[in-house]
């Protein structure tokens, strides 16, 4: 699995990711100076080039779908994306609600038909946005 960043999330998520090295994750990636993407790229860009290349998209920033045009993209694009907490939870918090749902994220990943987009909050099953 190759898991995209939106930049809302911030960098140490991923680079956690990488570091503990999760089962069936190939490949992290997040915008930024080593990244596939500039830091600023918006979110239509980062959601073309997330669904074109088969990543499955994480984002805090649950706005995205409120957008015509950025909903719009996400189905063009034939995304796949979990938005993750509120926003406001600290890094950490985030990062166990990730690790508790690792299983379901991978399920999702390969077996639910894209585009989608899912609402992952702690002590709640995932909530299905598109």
């Amino acid at each position: 699995m190759n898991l995209f960043f939106d930049e809302d999330t911030g960098t140490g998520l991923p680079k956690a990711v990488k570091l503990l090295r999760l089962p069936s994750v190939e490949h992290v990636a997040y915008p930024g100076p080593a990244g596939p993407l500039p830091k600023g790229t918006s979110d239509p860009d980062w959601i073309e080039f997330a669904g074109s290349h088969g990543y499955l998209a994480l984002s805090q920033n649950r706005k995205i779908l409120e957008s015509d045009a950025e909903r719009q993209a996400v189905i063009d694009a034939q995304a796949g994306i979990v938005f993750v907490g509120t926003g406001q939870e600290r890094s950490w918090l985030v990062m166990r609600l990730l690790l508790n749902q690792w299983l379901w994220l991978l399920e999702t990943h390969e077996l639910v038909e894209r585009p989608f987009a899912f609402h992952l909050l702690p002590r709640r099953r995932p909530v299905r946005l598109l």
